[in-house]
């Protein structure tokens, strides 16, 4: 027999648990411009959540992701393998029943932005679940860690010039050394152009 557990005003007969989230919040994993940005969302519901159903993650706008499937990493491992990005959504479905009071996690990655607005305002998130009897068909999804999706403005840490040599009429060379707090190229950069915040300073 499959143990159930409930509260002892749920023994009378046909006395029915009204689903709820227990947890439900996101954090990410990095700041950084144009860079790739993991993304965890964790779940527990006072009630399991049926094979088959379909959960679906709102508002994550303003990214670099482009639409289409992407690959999602989930613990119960193979709950869900895949989803469909497209205009800041997230629809993903379950591949496996997810017990009741079980912390159930999603991971999977988006594309930071190549800048924040100068007002940021915080990203709604919500978590919208179909194919799942008695749960609300949208609820928000908390940031405990702070504001996903909120890029850094790069700065220079380091920037300096001088020459060789003050002899006039002799042959000079000029250095130019420059250090910035955020990577501007390379394997792990996916735009073109990093915020621009920092190019009116001077040397």
């Amino acid at each position: 027999f499959r143990r159930v557990l409930f509260r002892s005003d749920e023994s009378a007969p046909l006395k029915v648990r009204c689903p709820a989230w227990l947890a439900l919040e996101i954090r990410d994993s990095t700041d950084l411009p144009c860079s790739d940005n993991s993304l965890d969302v964790r779940l527990k519901a006072n009630v399991p959540i049926p094979s088959g159903a379909y959960i679906t993650l709102t508002g994550l706008l303003g990214t670099g992701t482009p639409d289409g499937a992407i690959a999602v990493a989930s613990n119960p491992a193979s709950a869900v393998t895949t989803g469909n990005f497209s205009a800041g959504e997230l629809v993903m479905q379950l591949m496996s029943e997810i017990a009741a009071h079980t912390n159930f996690t999603l991971t999977f990655g988006v594309i930071n932005p190549p800048s924040s607005p100068s007002t940021f305002i915080q990203k709604i998130v919500r978590l919208k679940i179909q194919d799942a009897d008695g749960f609300q068909p949208e609820s928000p999804v908390s940031q405990p860690a702070g504001d996903i999706i909120k890029v850094r403005t790069g700065q220079f840490t380091v920037k300096s010039m001088g020459q060789q040599t003050p002899w006039p009429g002799a042959a000079n060379t000029i250095t130019v050394t420059l250090k910035t707090d955020v990577p501007l190229f390379g394997a792990t950069i996916h735009c073109a152009k990093i915020g621009r915040a920092s190019c009116r300073e001077r040397v």
